[in-house]
């Protein structure tokens, strides 16, 4: 019977050493390192490796960007479609992130970089979760940080350049030659000539002879004889008489081609007036010694 007891202790020994029981982990991941501890750009893709323990079932991770004093979550993560997906809110779908349906895994390589997020430069703390596939999408943080410093180059305001009022140089006027000015040529007035002699005075001379005859008292009475007595006197003192105008002559033009004409006729007019003035002079001469021939003749 003792023998019987001891076989089976013996037997149950051997089954617990030939098949032991399965002894199930604790699910838990970390930031095992990343590609780069400083963010200086926004395209920067950052490497981010993961390492896994126990996977429980099929799962969604991601890894953002925080202060150190907390607050929102920054940053891009690649999903498996090689799509960038911007950080949501933990209340939003998870299935956008990227997935890992293998729960064999032990470690997982995500990409990040920080996109075109407005932040500050300085330290943050870049962390990872994980989301459940099914339910609301709880999540789970890794177990430690990872130190990041964000070194974004402060785009230099590039200063707008005012126009200045640069003087544009006017085109400087060329004077125009001004014409010397022809002298035009000073024509003579010559004077319309007019009958008789003219003086300096503008009045013309023109002697009138006066007859003066004288009748006697018998004569005139129509008796006796008739004494007349013929005293012819000649007044050669010539009477000024003034001309119809005193005004000067007006200058008449000459055109070139006239001259030689004009020239004819004003000594051809001075030879007629200088003839007419030589027969006036001897009729007179003739008149007045007839008159005093007849007075020193016999009275009838």
């Amino acid at each position: 019977m003792k023998l019987a007891k001891l076989w089976a202790v013996f037997f149950l020994f051997f089954l617990f050493f030939l098949f032991p029981q399965k002894t199930f982990a604790a699910f838990s991941f970390s930031i095992d390192s990343t590609s780069a501890g400083v963010v200086s750009s926004g395209d920067q893709e950052v490497d981010v490796n993961l390492s896994i323990v126990d996977l429980p079932s099929e799962s969604y991770f991601r890894v953002a960007l925080q202060k150190e004093s907390g607050g929102s979550y920054y940053g891009y993560v690649k999903n498996n479609n090689g799509d960038w997906v911007a950080i949501q809110p933990f209340s939003a779908d998870c299935s956008v992130y990227y997935r890992a349906s293998d729960t064999s895994i032990i470690s997982l390589q995500l990409q990040f970089k920080l996109g075109a997020n407005e932040i500050d430069n300085g330290s943050y703390n870049l962390k990872a979760h994980r989301f459940t596939s099914t339910g609301s999408c709880s999540s789970t943080k890794a177990t430690n940080d990872y130190a990041v410093t964000v070194s974004l180059s402060t785009p230099t305001s590039t200063p707008t350049l005012v126009p200045t009022n640069t003087p544009v140089p006017t085109a400087t006027s060329v004077p125009t030659p001004t014409k010397t000015p022809t002298p035009a040529p000073v024509k003579t007035p010559t004077p319309t000539p007019k009958s008789g002699s003219t003086s300096g005075s503008g009045t013309t001379s023109t002697p009138v002879p006066t007859k003066v005859l004288a009748f006697s008292s018998q004569a005139a009475g129509g008796s006796g004889n008739i004494n007349t007595a013929v005293s012819p006197t000649v007044n050669l003192s010539p009477t000024p008489t003034k001309s119809e105008s005193t005004k000067k002559p007006t200058p008449t033009p000459i055109k070139s081609g006239q001259t030689a004409v004009l020239g004819v006729a004003q000594s051809n007019l001075s030879k007629i007036l200088i003839g007419l003035g030589v027969v006036f002079l001897a009729a007179c001469g003739i008149i007045a010694f007839r008159s005093f021939r007849k007075e020193d003749g016999p009275m009838l």
